[in-house]
C-alpha cells in the first residue's frame, strides 16, 4: 500500500493535533495514500455539522488552508527538528537518557504576544564517569576547530560563546554549567554530582528559534 509522508511544522502541531495521530510535534505522519483523502472528508464533514458554532466553522477553514501548506511544502532537513536528533548532537559518550521532552518554548515581548516560533528540547543523562572527565568532553566539543566541516562552519558563521562556571565552593556537591549561544540557540549543560554519589548528572536544556 503506497503511504504519503508529511511533515507538520512544530508551529502548526497545537493547531492540527486534534485530527493528526499523536506523535510529538516536527515528526512526520504517514498514512496511506489511497484513504487520506476520504478520511479527512470524512472528519471534516463530522466537524463541519449545523449545530456547530461560528468558532468552529472558521476553525475548520484554517485547517484547510494549514493541509494545503503541508502538502505543497515539503521539509527539508534544515527545517526538520527532532527531539532525539538534537539530544544527539549534545549527548555524553555511553551515558544513560533518564527522560527528555520537547515543547514550545513560548518567546514572548514585554506585552506577552508572541514574537518569534520557537522550541525548548530538554533531557537529563548519568555516567559513571567523572565530573572532570564529563567537562573535558564537553570544552573538548566545543573549542574552535580550523578543521571543523563545512556543515559545521555554515551552522557556526555567527560565532558561538561558551560560558563555563564552576558553582561548588562550599558545598557538599560538585556543580558545573556550560553556557552555550549562537544568533538562534541557546544550550545549558548543568554537570554535578553528590558526594558519595556513583553517578555524574548532566542536565541538557537547549532553546532554539525556527
Amino acid at each position: 500500500m503506497q503511504c504519503t509522508e508529511v511533515f507538520v511544522r512544530p508551529e502548526l502541531f497545537c493547531a492540527l493535533g486534534h485530527f493528526l495521530p499523536h506523535n510529538p510535534p516536527g515528526d512526520c505522519y504517514r498514512y496511506p495514500t489511497d484513504v487520506r483523502p476520504r478520511t479527512f472528508a470524512t472528519r471534516m464533514s463530522k466537524f463541519l455539522q449545523p449545530k456547530d458554532s461560528a468558532m468552529r466553522l472558521i476553525a475548520a477553514i484554517l485547517f484547510s488552508v494549514a493541509c494545503v501548506s503541508i502538502a505543497s511544502q515539503p521539509a527539508t532537513a534544515d527545517e526538520s527538528v527532532t527531539l532525539m536528533g538534537t539530544i544527539s548532537q549534545w549527548s555524553y559518550p555511553n551515558s544513560k537518557l533518564n527522560g527528555a521532552g520537547m515543547s514550545d518554548a513560548a518567546t514572548v515581548n514585554s506585552d506577552g504576544n508572541r514574537t518569534v516560533k520557537s522550541l525548548v528540547c530538554k533531557a537529563t543523562m548519568t555516567t559513571d564517569d567523572s565530573v572532570e572527565k564529563v567537562l573535558d568532553f564537553y570544552k573538548t566539543k566545543l573549542a574552535p576547530d580550523k578543521n571543523a566541516d563545512d556543515k559545521t562552519k555554515a551552522k557556526l558563521k555567527d560565532g558561538r560563546s561558551v560560558l563555563v562556571s564552576d558553582d561548588s565552593e562550599g558545598r557538599p556537591f560538585a556543580l558545573h554549567t556550560i553556557v552555550i549561544n549562537t544568533s538562534t540557540t541557546s544550550t545549558t549543560l548543568i554537570v554535578s554530582r553528590g558526594s558519595g554519589e556513583a553517578k555524574t548528572y548532566i542536565v541538557w536544556k537547549h532553546y532554539v528559534r525556527l
